[in-house]
């Protein structure tokens, strides 16, 4: 059975363009759980072997400059977590960077996070260096977070999930340097107009 991907359009916070719609590209959303056989030495190598193998049936079927990967290594996330994510993370951004995948995006939230909190120190410089490749933030980030992210050199561009849920005007609000709307998280998957298309714009609140 083919590996197929999923397609996604995130608005980035770009070094080039403070706000811009990335083309559909094809997003590899990896966490991996790789629990060796018997017989099978408990490697870095071996952990990071099914990853591999699927960013590299992806680009082998799409073209690696239009395949990205996602990680999150920093704490954990959908009862998955790594005891070594530097070492880990940091052999996968190499392999990754090997495959010639376009950019790697991944999610690091901080010790304070809002939505999952860190428990090791960062991992994305590690991400940054192996890979060799424009890296991509998530988690936390408003308009100036963004821009002396980017501005540091500490990413190459940084992408907005959960804020677009509650803000449909995000790309104006960043421009503007107005504060995001807080959302909701019980109506994230719930049915029907509420949480989905129930937010105001800036400008409507204002009125």
């Amino acid at each position: 059975m083919p590996i197929t991907s999923s397609v996604i359009r995130s608005l980035l916070f770009h070094k080039y363009c403070p706000v811009s719609l990335a083309s559909p590209a094809p997003l590899i959303s990896c966490g991996w759980s790789t629990a060796p056989a018997a017989d099978e030495p408990r490697t870095l190598e071996n952990r990071v072997r099914l990853v591999t193998k699927v960013a590299q049936t992806v680009a082998g079927a799409v073209g690696p400059e239009r395949t990205g990967i996602r990680f999150s290594p920093n704490g954990p996330i959908q009862g998955v977590d790594d005891s070594n994510p530097h070492e880990t993370f940091g052999l996968a951004a190499e392999m990754m960077a090997r495959v010639g995948l376009a950019f790697i995006e991944m999610r690091e939230p901080g010790p304070d996070g809002t939505f999952g909190k860190a428990t090791v120190p960062p991992v994305a410089p590690v991400i940054k260096e192996r890979f060799g490749g424009p890296v991509i933030l998530n988690c936390d980030y408003d308009g100036a977070r963004a821009q002396a992210a980017v501005e540091s050199g500490e990413a190459d561009a940084i992408a907005f999930g959960r804020p677009y849920i509650a803000n449909p005007d995000l790309p104006e609000r960043i421009a503007k340097g107005v504060p995001f709307a807080k959302d909701d998280i019980k109506t994230w998957y719930s049915q029907g107009p509420e949480g989905y298309v129930d937010y105001p714009t800036a400008e409507k609140q204002a009125a």
